[in-house]
């Protein structure tokens, strides 16, 4: 399966980050999105809403996409610093089998 991965805060989430997966999806790039939630953006001086509600506007904004696009908080559970690499090193253990795409 190719799984794209979109990469950011969504603080919040907002409809140019729903039309990229959903073109993602229309033009058969990928087959899935996968919605990676950073905890806190280095370059952002303020704090982040909880990821949890991050993650739970996320669900309900692509809710209309079938199970195409799913949330992924597996940055809570790294240790600080976090950095993309560090991230898809964790997804790629998730997801052995699968294609991965940065979108």
């Amino acid at each position: 399966m190719k799984v794209g991965l979109l990469l950011g805060s969504f603080d919040p989430i907002h409809i140019g980050h729903v039309n990229i997966a959903a073109c993602v999806l229309n033009s058969g790039l990928c087959d899935k999105v996968l919605f990676v939630v950073a905890k806190h953006n280095p370059w952002k001086s303020h704090e982040p809403a909880p990821m949890e509600l991050r993650c739970a506007m996320i669900k309900a904004s692509v809710s209309g996409f079938n199970g195409r696009c799913e949330v992924c908080d597996l940055e809570k559970g790294i240790e600080p610093p976090t950095y993309s690499y560090k991230v898809i090193e964790k997804i790629r253990e998730a997801y052995p089998n699968d294609e991965l795409y940065l979108i």
